[in-house]
Parts: C-alpha cells; sequence; structure tokens
C-alpha cells in the first residue's frame, strides 16, 4: 500500500518563510527591548548634580556620567541558528566605569546592590513575551 501526500514541497515552504519572518521579528523585539532596558537603566541613576558633588543616600546621583554612559547594548548574538541573546551593560574596555556600575548592580564589596538594569528587565520581559506570543498566533494559527 502506497500513501501520497501533495502539497508538501508548498507547505514546507510557506513553514520556512514563517519561521524566517520569526526570526527577523525576533531579533526586532529584542532589540527593541534591550534599547527599554538600557533607557531605563540610565533613567535609574538618578537626578544630575554639579560635578565633584556626590551625595550619599539611598539613590545614585550623578557626578560624571561616566557609569550612566556604560550602560550600552551589545550586538545581538545568534548561536546555532536557535538562540538568540543581547547583552547589556559595561563593555569590557569600559575599566572605571564598567568596575564602577557592577559594584552598583550586583552590590560587591559589602555594599547593598543598586540595580540600575534588572528593573527595567523585569518591565520588558512581559511586554516581549506579549507581543511574540501575538506573533506566533499571527504567523502559525492565523
Amino acid at each position: 500500500m502506497n500513501i501520497t501526500l501533495i502539497g508538501v514541497r508548498p507547505l514546507r515552504r510557506e513553514l520556512d518563510a514563517a519561521h524566517r519572518k520569526f526570526n527577523r521579528e525576533l531579533r526586532k523585539e529584542l532589540r527593541i527591548a534591550a534599547r527599554e532596558v538600557q533607557r531605563s537603566a540610565r533613567r535609574a541613576f538618578g537626578p544630575r548634580h554639579p560635578r565633584g558633588t556626590p551625595r550619599s543616600g539611598a539613590e545614585l546621583n550623578i557626578v560624571s556620567g561616566d557609569a550612566r554612559r556604560a550602560i550600552k547594548v551589545k550586538r545581538l548574538v545568534v548561536r546555532s541558528g536557535r538562540d538568540f541573546s543581547v547583552q547589556i551593560g559595561p563593555k569590557p574596555g569600559d575599566a572605571v566605569p564598567g568596575f564602577y556600575l557592577r559594584f552598583h548592580e550586583l552590590g560587591l564589596g559589602g555594599q547593598r546592590e543598586r540595580s540600575v538594569i534588572k528593573p527595567g528587565l523585569a518591565r520588558v520581559a512581559e511586554k516581549i513575551y506579549a507581543r511574540l506570543s501575538r506573533l506566533v498566533d499571527r504567523l502559525f494559527l492565523g
């Protein structure tokens, strides 16, 4: 007994096209989300004040702006064709601001953690999930 399936090639082409479109949209959403987290982290540094007059307290204060400028969005990386990642934080070459930013983010050296990246990431994660769910519904279900 032979079973013949008709129309498999066109179906395969449609699925491949939908997969490419999904990957394109996923990359776009990750870049948008990374920029939102970057803006949120930079805003979290608190009010500006004259250079050389730092204040201690609960808020982070901008003295030179180096740590704020060190918050970068690195290039989107695709591993093995299916794992996408984008990194937000200081560049490895940003010695002083990067080091300082890690102390604030992780609470190293006896300091308490005053994260500037994590709160924005938590807010954006829900938005990304909702947008990608709508995209999957649009591409594959309707």
